[in-house]
């Protein structure tokens, strides 16, 4: 009896798609990361914002600290949290065309410094409210800028009872097909993209088109996984 033995071999992807480095540059490239592997802190703007202030802080995030970037987080003037002291808030105002010429030099000074700048999405947190301009639906209902709160359903609920048609209507779901030039386009492009796909599989295309077709199908279905083929 013959006994075979297999013996597994796990080689790193990246060793074999681009290559060890030599130890000599991994040392270097630890010792002295680019941006990339650096850390990027929270940015909190607050006082008066100048475009010197702009440039000699994101240097000192660079030179000093040694950091890879900075987050950009406007704050508001109130209470700072934790400690509950004054906190003067950040100046030019948020959303002002002054605001705006801010964040394009600290665009302008992060690019010649090769450093990362990330954009929070509005001033102090939570997010989404956009400083306050946009209203929760809590707010807007106590402030009866909406009527109530909800969402698709509710709001056919309310169409229904106002053109009074109690339970008698029903609610079809359509998904509007291409015509013309649109569906001669699509169908084009499936074929293209089924094409390339077969190209890629070879010898397992027809495995493929089986799968698509059973994952498309609706209802009960059995996918056996033998191909029976009838002698002749």
């Amino acid at each position: 009896m013959t006994t075979f033995r297999h013996a597994l071999i796990l080689v790193p992807a990246a060793l074999l798609l681009t290559g060890a480095k030599p130890a000599d540059s991994l040392r270097a490239t630890f010792a002295d990361p680019g941006a990339e592997y650096r850390p990027v802190p929270f940015w909190h703007l607050n006082g008066r914002l100048s475009s010197d202030e702009i440039v000699r802080q994101i240097e000192d995030a660079k030179n000093l600290a040694g950091f890879g970037g900075v987050t950009v987080l406007p704050v508001s003037p109130g209470a700072q949290h934790p400690t509950g002291k004054p906190c003067p808030g950040m100046e030019p105002a948020y959303l002002s065309r002054e605001y705006f010429d801010r964040y394009e030099e600290m665009l302008r000074i992060s690019e010649r410094l090769g450093q990362k700048l990330i954009v929070y999405d509005d001033i102090d947190f939570p997010s989404g409210t956009a400083g306050g301009r946009v209203w929760s639906g809590t707010d807007a209902l106590a402030l009866g800028l909406v009527d109530t709160n909800g969402g698709l359903k509710t709001a056919i609920a309310i169409a229904a009872d106002k053109a009074e048609l109690g339970d008698k209507f029903r609610i079809v779901e359509m998904t509007e097909a291409p015509t013309g030039f649109g569906a001669f386009f699509s169908g084009f492009m499936a074929k293209v993209k089924a094409d390339i796909v077969a190209g890629e599989l070879g010898p397992w295309a027809g495995e493929w088109r089986k799968i698509r077709e059973a994952v498309g199908q609706q209802g009960v279905v059995m996918y056996c996984p033998y191909a029976v083929q009838p002698e002749m």
